[in-house]
């Protein structure tokens, strides 16, 4: 499990599993007896699954305030009770337009000294200031979240404390500290990971197992001691995915070259199940069953047989990350890669013979399934 793995011929995340026959109880007390499974994981596997905390920046636009109602002692309690959705005025800073990167640190200094001296004419800091914090319910920050539009900051301490901290901090990159990296379904925050995660180097053992009669797994540290659990042992499936999607798409493999060498700032891995991507596959049929018909007749006539079966098994892997644009501010780039399951073109095994046998020795095997890329595409937005 020590020996190293290179992307040039190995894998990029997660390797092939090995039988495990080593006591687990030594590691778990609960562990089921029996044999295991253990695979080497990269760092940036590592990072994905790690259940610890961390720390994103973000920058602060705004707020949402939220008004007390009058001659209600519960506010919060009564609106639940009631079924009425909470409301909330949005106010958002002057200063939340970006400077553009200069060369010049000294340049960027006195226009970072203008914007402060500015700070006390804007509309938001005289609403702010008539506040009054007895007579508000809630107050929450708004942060720009590039590439998701807005998203809510969680502010603690007393309505005071809240309002002096948005006072103080809007318009500037705060600190956001994350539950963990997997911070939604399917969503990695990839904010935190460092660059020398995305190399070949440093892979650890990953061990699955059972564990009270349910799947378990855990990372151990390059000692063979245990470094930590995983919150859910499903969540393996994701760095298998992302395996696959490395090993066929060539945009996805330079965007984690450009993310190693600091050309392309991280933001956030997501992976959409089937049902998000499947209206997709009623239109046009993918480039590689375009490429794998025969004649120039082969997608109107075997359409109709190949539709059906790209409706399920269906996932779509998307890397996105930041990256200087030509105007001096930041661009947003993504890499999009669909994965579809083989086992669902056995349908296409006896009509389509030659398809299915193409496709199928394209297919990356994984514990996940089969998989192949169904289609694949980039992009580039604009971030205020």
């Amino acid at each position: 499990m020590r020996e190293s793995a290179a992307t040039s011929g190995g894998p990029w995340v997660i390797s092939e599993p090995r039988r495990f026959d080593a006591d687990l109880r030594a590691i778990d007390p609960e562990a089921d007896p029996g044999p295991a499974k253990a695979y080497r994981i990269s760092p940036l596997a590592r990072y994905l699954l790690h259940p610890g905390p961390i720390e994103i920046r973000k920058r602060l636009i705004g707020a949402e305030i939220h008004a007390a109602r009058r001659g209600l002692r519960f506010p919060r309690l009564t609106r639940r009770l009631q079924g009425r959705p909470p409301s909330g005025e949005l106010l958002l800073s002057g200063l939340r337009l970006r400077l553009p990167t200069l060369r010049d640190p000294d340049l960027r200094a006195h226009l970072e000294q203008l914007a402060d001296a500015l700070r006390p004419y804007d509309p938001f800091q005289r609403r702010l200031a008539r506040l009054d914090p007895r007579r508000l319910a809630h107050v929450v920050g708004v942060c720009e979240d590039p590439g998701n539009g807005y998203t809510y900051l969680k502010l603690l301490g007393t309505t005071e404390e809240r309002l002096h901290y948005l006072a103080a901090n809007v318009g500037r990159e705060v600190r956001i500290v994350v539950h963990r990296a997997h911070s939604a379904e399917g969503v990695f925050e990839l904010r935190a990971c460092p660059p020398g995660a995305f190399g070949d180097g440093g892979w650890v053992p990953l061990v699955a197992y059972g564990r009270a009669g349910q799947a378990a797994a855990c990372v151990l540290t390059p000692s063979g001691r245990l470094d930590f659990r995983l919150a859910a042992a499903e969540e393996v499936r994701y760095l298998m995915l992302l395996e696959a999607s490395l090993r066929q798409c060539r945009e996805m493999c330079r965007a984690l070259a450009s993310l190693r060498e600091g050309a392309l700032r991280p933001l956030r891995l997501a992976f959409e199940p089937a049902a998000a991507v499947a209206a997709e596959a009623e239109t046009a049929l993918p480039p590689i069953f375009r490429e794998l018909l025969p004649g120039e007749a082969g997608p109107a006539r075997f359409g109709s047989l190949i539709r059906p079966a790209l409706q399920t098994m269906r996932t779509a892997v998307t890397l996105s990350g930041l990256r200087p644009a030509a105007d001096g501010g930041e661009e947003l780039v993504f890499i999009r890669c669909v994965l579809h399951d083989l086992r669902a073109l056995e349908p296409l095994r006896r009509t389509l013979p030659s398809v299915y046998a193409e496709i199928s020795r394209r297919a990356v095997p994984t514990e996940a399934g089969r998989l192949y890329v169904l289609e694949e595409s980039t992009g580039v937005g604009h971030v205020e």
